[in-house]
């Protein structure tokens, strides 16, 4: 052993490499070149991680919460907190070890102060690396809602919504707002729920504030994992992940993560929640650097030939792929140009700066051939489908949006998803969707981007009807009925069930398209032919009827023409309307009316 020569050169090697090389051999009372070479191996390979020979631990955050608990010191103390004690402890071991080392292995060595004063400063930046993490809390609200392009201040639809956290998470929503009062999740089939789609680091804990209109005992379920959910349709089936923790209103308000996870979902497990404020906190300093990588066309049902763009909004990253199920890594196949969808395919993707890798995408394309109007309406509940035609929006709920009545050939059907439409729309071709019956009624609901042409449909006359002629065979129909008699004013309350008699023929009734009651009487109404069968999974049989307009016998005649060339406008109940859009007019224009569409 030489170790006169052999310190010297640790410390020369020590001090080219700011206090951490070597740093094994030191606590591990080793010497030598050999002990030189080792601890240059340990920091160029692990950094300080090489402190576990002397420390018996590890320093990650990773490491050192499974095994704090394993020693039984309490796992919610923030690591942070364990690193600065145990940097303190490192400093004054090292202090006695280095000079009494030092001093016994060669005498003749003089102790320099200058260089423990340095040995001491590279410790604390070895501390000042844990120190670079750093908790954020992400507070999601009904404000986080607003200004995104589905948020409407009157709506009570679930629909979807991206918002993006301050440590600058990215989570994707399906949820209500209850006309901007809240965040409202159910346990349905709209698959309503949060999940984080980027991760900023390690997620710390989730808290909740619940509305008080919340009934008791209604459970939110908590999920970690670290394997992206683009959709919150991943929290429900037999591929979820598994449930680590529950927020009970009345009994719980937050959870905290005892390990690791990158990625956060939450969704009702027990029906409707109303919820003022979620706070997600995250560990950031560890985060993925690099950005998942996204694909231009969302995953779903495609048509054969589909073209699918990757992308990384990293600047520099390099992206691989794979088609056959498996995770991508820099050894996969590089991405150059979009891939062509033939078949179905689950498409993988991982972006690389450097060594640093992004969390994996995925997007799974089911190819189907594109379906008629006609086809799509001979579907049974819970069929898919492409659909293979444009349409035309005859008539829209400007009361519920999500009420979208659609027309081709003669034939009508209802699209129920809150998409911004307005009459006389047109609805382009190859969106994908499911066939549903709602208490037996049928309902197109899409699953992928519905967008418009651009151009403006011709909207259909709807068709005077008699009672014989209301039937099942035109559910989902507009038509006119004239002598409606109400034998008592008629509810202006949203949603509210009437009753009304055709002729002789009485029929159910409900206000959905929340019109302004009328007097008792006698009128002339516009309606969807509907049906509701409580539970019913096929077409209903008992017949209700959706009134979009109601008037008075005598319809446009009851409207006095004024006597100038300006055009004046009348909504369907004869109550003028100053600045007509969205919707069915009559116009006045010298003497003369007409029904228009705006």
């Amino acid at each position: 052993m030489r170790p006169a020569r052999d310190m010297q050169q640790w410390g020369t090697a020590w001090q080219k490499n700011n206090g951490l090389n070597g740093l094994n051999g030191l606590f591990n009372r080793s010497t030598g070149e050999q002990s030189v070479g080792n601890g240059r191996t340990m920091v160029k390979n692990y950094g300080f991680r090489g402190l576990n020979g002397f420390l018996g631990i590890c320093v990650s955050r990773q490491c050192l919460c499974p095994r704090r608990a394993a020693v039984g010191l309490p796992v919610n103390i923030p690591v942070k907190i364990y690193l600065a004690i145990l940097q303190i402890f490192i400093i004054f071991a090292a202090r006695k070890k280095f000079c009494t080392y030092s001093r016994k292995s060669n005498p003749n060595i003089n102790y320099n102060p200058n260089c423990m004063k340095k040995f001491l400063l590279s410790l604390l930046c070895l501390g000042g690396l844990a120190a670079n993490a750093a908790e954020v809390t992400d507070v999601l609200t009904v404000e986080s809602l607003q200004g995104h392009a589905n948020y409407s201040a009157t709506s009570t639809a679930y629909t979807t919504f991206e918002v993006t956290g301050e440590s600058g998470a990215e989570y994707a929503l399906v949820c209500a707002h209850n006309k901007g009062t809240c965040i409202q999740l159910r346990s349905n089939d709209n698959k309503s729920g949060i999940v984080a789609t980027k991760s900023p680091g390690k997620v710390v804990s989730v808290a909740v504030t619940y509305a008080d209109n919340t009934a008791a005992g209604r459970t939110l379920n908590v999920y970690g994992y670290n394997d992206v959910i683009a959709e919150t349709a991943g929290l429900y089936g037999a591929d979820a992940p598994a449930v680590l923790g529950t927020i009970v209103y009345g009994t719980s308000t937050s959870y905290t993560f005892g390990e690791d996870f990158e990625y956060v979902g939450l969704r009702s497990k027990s029906g409707a929640m109303y919820i003022e404020k979620i706070e997600i906190t995250w560990e950031t300093g560890s985060a993925v650097t690099v950005a998942r990588p996204t694909f231009s066309v969302a995953g779903g049902m495609v048509e054969a030939g589909t073209k699918v763009e990757i992308d990384c909004a990293t600047e520099g990253a390099v992206i691989y792929y794979t088609t056959d199920g498996t995770n991508p890594t820099n050894s996969s196949t590089k991405y150059t140009e979009a891939l062509t969808i033939n078949a179905t395919t689950t498409v993988k993707a991982v972006a690389y700066v450097g060594a640093n890798a992004s969390s994996v995408a995925s997007a799974t394309y089911t190819v189907v051939e594109a379906m008629s109007f006609e086809e799509v309406l001979a579907l049974e509940n819970g069929d898919t489908f492409m659909m293979g035609d444009d349409l035309v929006v005859a008539l829209v709920n400007e009361g519920d949006t999500r009420y979208n009545y659609v027309y081709k050939g003669g034939m009508y059907s209802l699209i129920y998803a809150s998409l911004g439409l307005k009459t006389g729309d047109v609805v382009k071709a190859g969106w994908a969707g499911k066939v549903t019956y709602y208490a037996g009624l049928p309902e197109l609901v899409p699953t992928t981007a519905v967008e418009t042409t651009g151009a403006a449909g011709t909207v259909p006359e709807f068709a005077t009807v008699t009672a014989a002629d209301i039937t099942t065979a035109l559910v989902n129909t507009p038509v006119i009925v004239k002598d409606v008699t109400f034998d008592e004013a008629t509810p202006d309350k949203a949603a509210s069930n009437f009753t009304g008699k055709v002729g002789e023929t009485e029929f159910a009734f409900r206000n959905t398209f929340k019109l302004p009651a009328v007097e008792a009487g006698t009128y002339t109404v516009g309606c969807i032919v509907s049906v509701y069968t409580k539970d019913a999974t096929t077409l209903g049989t008992d017949l209700q009827l959706i009134p979009f307009e109601i008037k008075d016998p005598s319809g446009i005649a009851a409207i006095e023409a004024e006597n100038n060339a300006e055009a004046v406008y009348y909504n369907l109940q004869g109550v003028r309307v100053a600045n007509p859009e969205n919707g069915i007019f009559i116009e006045v224009r010298g003497g003369k009316a007409a029904k228009v569409v705006r």
